[in-house]
């Protein structure tokens, strides 16, 4: 598996968007590493989806690590055998990643409403946050699986229902799931140290 600082520098250097500011951020270089692989087989239509590729434990992949492409979050690994991995795909009923809103720091849950497969739910907005139709939704960093300010999607819109607490929102998904090829796995390097120290401060504050 390539380190983040390699393939930046090579054949991954467009996999971001220009204002998606991480070929210069040192601990994401430091943190990350990424491997590309192939997609051999992907699902769009059901309740919950996946995909297959062509890598698996022989290449370093292990469950719960990050999925992305070209355009932003693909969804997770489910399970590696020594040629391939499942990943659970961002259009899953199970599928929550951990957001903010890029213009305004506030924190929110992407989930997928199950049948669109161009867009999800955004979660959990107060409606005192000043939301704008066009803002745009990034990974905030918050777990040990995504990087911070991997592209989500785009806020198509917004309204509020009565006596309700937050915004009800839809979101157009950065990645087309159904024109998938290639698919990009991040590797946190760090995440069994963060792992270990949040569940040991959990269990002596229980």
């Amino acid at each position: 598996m390539q380190s983040l600082k390699l393939s930046y520098a090579s054949s991954t250097k467009a996999l971001f968007n220009p204002d998606i500011e991480l070929l210069s951020d040192i601990d994401i270089i430091t943190k990350y590493e990424f491997d590309r692989a192939k997609v051999i087989n992907n699902s769009t239509r059901r309740f919950n989806n996946y995909i297959t590729i062509n890598k698996g434990r022989e290449a370093g992949i292990e469950p719960d690590m990050a999925v992305i492409d070209n355009d932003g979050v693909v969804g997770k690994v489910k399970s590696v055998s020594k040629h391939f991995s499942v990943i659970t795909s961002i259009l899953h009923s199970d599928v929550l990643v951990s957001s903010k809103i890029k213009r305004t720091g506030d924190l929110s849950t992407t989930k997928w409403g199950g049948q669109d497969p161009y867009m999800a739910k955004l979660l959990y907005v107060p409606l005192h946050v000043d939301l704008q139709e066009g803002d745009t939704v990034v990974t905030s960093g918050y777990n040990a699986i995504f990087p911070e300010g991997i592209p989500i999607g785009i806020i198509k819109s917004f309204e509020t229902r009565k006596d309700a607490q937050f915004y009800d929102v839809e979101m157009e998904l950065a990645s087309d799931l159904n024109e998938l090829s290639y698919v990009y796995i991040i590797r946190n390097r760090l995440k069994i140290e963060q792992d270990s120290v949040e569940t040991a401060t959990m269990e002596l504050n229980d």
